[in-house]
């Protein structure tokens, strides 16, 4: 890093590339709009210490394919940067009531386990009212 800060002969922020490639400090002052262009939020491309990222000696991680290393290093390197423009923070679901859960534009229904099925057919009350023959 230089000593003295350097005007960038760039006019436009690149946009898209992954999240550390941004100064948290400028990305975090960034409107959410401008936040989501700006940056690949799912996107890591350094190692906690970028400087090793960098050195002509290459770092073992860096041998790790782009999927294995965002999934090793991404919430270490997206903790200094604001995100909540992406993400939102989890709710207790204990605490949720049905009522809730129905309001809730993400909910998808209860969950079904398949391994604790038989794999045959459960009868409703309704069978046949909604039943198709397929040929």
């Amino acid at each position: 890093m230089p000593s003295r800060k350097l005007e960038s002969i760039f006019t436009k922020t690149p946009t898209g590339l992954p999240i550390d490639f941004y100064d948290p400090d400028w990305f975090n002052d960034l409107l959410p709009a401008q936040k989501h262009k700006a940056a690949n939020i799912w996107l890591v491309n350094f190692l906690p210490d970028a400087n090793q990222s960098l050195l002509g000696k290459q770092h073992p991680d860096e041998k790790l394919c782009d999927s294995k290393l965002i999934n090793k290093y991404w919430e270490e390197l997206t903790k200094p940067y604001d995100l909540s423009h992406e993400i939102k923070p989890v709710e207790d679901d204990e605490s949720s009531s049905d009522s809730e859960k129905s309001d809730d534009s993400s909910y998808c229904g209860e969950e079904v386990v398949l391994s604790d099925t038989s794999g045959e057919e459960e009868s409703d009350d309704n069978e046949g009212e909604d039943d198709v023959d397929i040929h």
